[in-house]
């Protein structure tokens, strides 16, 4: 049932950006569009502000859960949330501090004919935003770590549906880009909100964050095992969620739309993700447990099933990516064909890349990954602002699968392979 929601929570995902897409590129035209999509970006880089302690949460509970503590998952929960309150807090002070020294009409190369005030006030409401909703998610990671994944799935699709609702609302009222922004992120903060009182309110009142179950302890090794969390976070946002951002920075917000539209339709093999992301407690476990055997026949047949579902996807977006938005956005938006090869090729490295993650992050290999992605990341990173002053918003792509295919797929795949193969059977 869980890999079932998960599914269905991709593809409300799926279905919310297909209707939203046309609606805001209509409502703002294609440099606004582009504008709001490299500010929308802002919140995926600002993930790395929990500075991991939302993904080593997730571990410590699989872990105390494994061992039917629930003193100490309660102790886990109130303490990581004691500690979203102060980072929250704390990004809305550095967000009031820094933000005389920063040209945001300038950074963002904001069109003429829109205002610099409106978008400094968008991005402010973006990070407050944020804040406000980091302490909440903690329902997530309490929800994921005790494989409760289908409660987890059904606050995301009603989030998304929120979102769709509030984004027609605000073109229909003409409300602006501040609006557009805060439509966008209300409704997974309702959503979350929502879980959180339905959880600690009545169904697990023993895990509900209180003072007195916050624990020192706890906080050293959340920060602790959160570190490698953000040191993979901070490398993820950096070779893979900076290209709207630096696509607007190279080559202006106007050439962000055509990437962003591609992106979304892309988005749609993604849907293979929700069964992977379901085996993250399920390696952890296997391997606490010694199976072994398990953890090799899952990591093949996954490593099949995502190139066989990611090739069928690729083929699909290069041949007819290009018919399908034209009756998508009714001829408003024109991709090239490299931009659509570009996320064709992208489609079948992520497949690689998402199944390789997700065991490096679930096993003792986590450190291992960090160098790697240090290596994918900066190499990307490097490449992307190259290749976009060559090729325009191509090239941003090009960049990570170049990037992830030398320094994350080829030598993952080895430790793969030596860690649950040659050492096991030598």
């Amino acid at each position: 049932m869980t890999t079932a929601a998960s599914a269905a929570a991709k593809g409300v995902s799926v279905i919310t950006n297909l209707i939203t897409v046309p609606l805001t590129l209509s409502y703002l035209g294609p440099e606004e569009y582009g504008l709001w999509i490299a500010i929308t970006s802002i919140f995926l880089i600002l993930g790395v502000a929990d500075f991991g302690v939302g993904n080593g949460l997730l571990n410590m509970i699989s872990a105390a859960h494994g061992k039917d503590d629930r003193r100490l998952v309660a102790r886990h929960v109130s303490t990581a949330f004691g500690l979203f309150l102060i980072i929250g807090f704390s990004i809305g002070l550095l967000l009031f501090a820094v933000k005389p020294f920063i040209s945001v009409h300038s950074f963002f190369n904001v069109p003429s004919g829109v205002s610099g005030l409106a978008v400094d006030q968008a991005i402010m409401v973006l990070v407050g935003m944020f804040a406000v909703s980091l302490p909440f998610t903690v329902i997530l990671r309490l929800q994921e770590g005790l494989q409760e994944g289908f409660s987890n799935y059904l606050v995301q699709i009603v989030g998304n549906v929120l979102s769709l609702a509030l984004i027609i609302g605000t073109i229909k009222m003409n409300l602006g880009l501040r609006a557009l922004v805060f439509s966008l992120l209300a409704g997974p903060l309702f959503a979350n909100l929502l879980g959180f009182v339905v959880q600690f309110g009545f169904r697990k009142k023993w895990a509900r964050p209180s003072i007195a179950a916050m624990d020192k302890g706890s906080a050293r090794t959340l920060l602790s095992t959160g570190g490698l969390f953000f040191g993979l976070t901070v490398l993820t946002v950096l070779g893979m969620q900076t290209d709207a951002l630096i696509i607007a920075r190279v080559n202006g917000p106007e050439a962000v739309t055509p990437f962003s539209v591609v992106q979304r339709l892309s988005q749609i093999a993604f849907l293979y993700w929700a069964f992977l992301q379901a085996l993250w407690p399920a390696y952890g476990e296997a391997v606490a447990r010694n199976d072994f055997d398990w953890v090799r026949k899952t990591i093949v047949r996954s490593l099949k099933l995502s190139l066989l579902f990611g090739s069928l996807f690729a083929a699909i977006l290069f041949f007819f990516g290009g018919a399908l938005i034209k009756i998508w956005l009714k001829e408003s938006v024109s991709p090239s064909s490299n931009l659509l090869l570009s996320f064709s090729v992208f489609i079948l490295t992520n497949s690689v890349v998402g199944v390789i993650a997700v065991v490096f992050n679930s096993t003792s290999l986590l450190r291992k990954q960090l160098v790697l992605l240090a290596f994918a990341a900066g190499a990307s990173f490097i490449l992307k602002i190259l290749l976009c002053k060559i090729m325009g918003a191509p090239g941003a792509v090009w960049a990570t699968v170049i990037g992830f295919t030398l320094f994350f797929i080829v030598p993952g795949l080895r430790i793969i392979r030596k860690t649950y193969w040659s050492s096991l059977t030598s």
